[in-house]
């Protein structure tokens, strides 16, 4: 009723003015939103993100070359509710409508956090040469809960003259207890006893932080 009260009241310019969609990239991935304003104070949206990270990292531990690699792949939904602490009370003045604070649930579909340790190259311990496959390799996955609620903060720019803004912000998901599982080859095998050791330690990562950097365009 109160939705419908609304729109009779706006002209049809206004309503257009009323939706945008932003284009965007934070540490969920590229970002694709919508959003509805619902007047001054208030307005509704839902976006869509997907994260993919694969790089290979060469270090030396204890004089010797590892190789670390760190993967992750996210698929992400999310709706959002956004409150306009200074927006006017005329539902089709915007220009105020800078600084905001969003409320949120996203839904991953698929996430996952694999960092895995090898030997670059063979490697000694003492008079002994190990090859590759001796040396072994250690595999850590982390799995989080699929269902996130989050809170943020953030600033639209309106830039003049045109229907474009930049829109940061910042926040954190809520992704619960973090939980890791741990296999092993070779010599790395001896590092299978400290699993629960690094369990515990990153048992109170249980947020995981939300920036985003987006250009919105108002429809």
């Amino acid at each position: 009723m109160a939705m419908t009260l609304a729109y009779s009241s706006l002209s049809s310019s206004q309503i257009r003015k009323s939706h945008s969609i932003s284009l965007g990239l934070g540490t969920a991935g590229s970002i694709t939103s919508y959003q509805h304003q619902l007047n001054s104070k208030l307005s509704i949206g839902a976006s869509f993100s997907k994260l993919l990270i694969n790089p290979t990292i060469p270090l030396k531990i204890a004089g010797q070359e590892v190789r670390v690699t760190l993967q992750t792949f996210m698929l992400q939904g999310s709706a959002f509710v956004r409150f306009y602490p200074f927006g006017k009370k005329d539902s089709t003045e915007y220009k105020y409508n800078n600084f905001f604070i969003s409320v949120g649930f996203a839904k991953k579909k698929s996430s996952f956090y694999e960092l895995s340790f090898s030997s670059r190259d063979p490697l000694q311990i003492g008079q002994f040469n190990l090859t590759r496959a001796q040396t072994g390799s250690v595999n850590i996955d982390v799995v989080t809960q699929t269902s996130l609620p989050f809170v943020s903060m953030g600033y639209e720019k309106k830039i003049k003259k045109s229907r474009l803004s930049i829109i940061t912000e910042a926040g954190f998901y809520n992704h619960g207890l973090p939980l890791i599982s741990m296999s092993s080859t070779g010599v790395f095998r001896l590092n299978d006893r400290n699993k629960d050791q690094i369990q515990e330690n990153i048992s109170s990562l249980r947020y995981y932080p939300l920036l985003n950097v987006a250009l919105g365009y108002k429809l």
